[in-house]
């Protein structure tokens, strides 16, 4: 899915939540106008429909968590489909991944990716390309991307959603302001 697809999808999610939003305030006000309820019965009208609008936000969100993870998904499989296929490819993968996953910091990574692109390591660059993403090493990724330019928008997309899932606060704003 395109990004602007995912983001048109994400903001019709949040006009549902801002539509329930607007609802739940308009249903509250009515019920507390409503003349044939006791304060008893005004408070249980009110709980029940603040319960029911509640789940359907939470609803929305999970749905808005998905479509963001899948975004993710999609772009790490296009950028990780490059390393290899073959079960010589995958072996080679997964003991890169291990060497690259022991290293901890960005300046220990940044030669040992040149040293990988240098010598036509597919395997490792790629593994420790992956390690930088998952570490936020931009350095380390635009190494990577120099060599690999037609993966640029690819990292940039990831980059972009990784940055709304970790961006709780709007999300919250959107969806959570029942939560009590």
């Amino acid at each position: 899915m395109s990004l602007d697809t995912l983001d048109t999808n994400v903001q019709a999610l949040r006009e549902k939540a801002d539509s329930l939003s607007k609802r739940y305030q308009t249903t509250v006000r009515e019920i507390d106008n409503d003349p044939n309820l006791s304060a008893a019965g005004k408070a249980a009208e009110r709980e029940e429909f603040r319960i029911d609008i509640r789940s359907q936000l939470s609803a929305l969100r999970t749905q808005e968590e998905q479509l963001i993870e899948q975004g993710i998904s999609e772009r790490m499989v296009r950028i990780e489909s490059r390393s290899g296929a073959s079960s010589t490819d995958i072996i080679a993968f997964r003991d890169a991944q291990d060497r690259a996953d022991r290293i901890e910091k960005q300046a220990d990574a940044l030669p040992a990716i040149d040293r990988a692109l240098r010598q036509k390591d597919t395997s490792l660059a790629h593994a420790i390309f992956r390690r930088g993403l998952e570490a936020n090493w931009r350095q380390v990724t635009d190494r990577f991307t120099q060599d690999h330019p037609d993966l640029s928008d690819a990292v940039s997309e990831l980059r972009t959603l990784v940055s709304r899932k970790e961006n709780t606060f709007e999300r919250t704003a959107t969806y959570a302001w029942l939560v009590r």
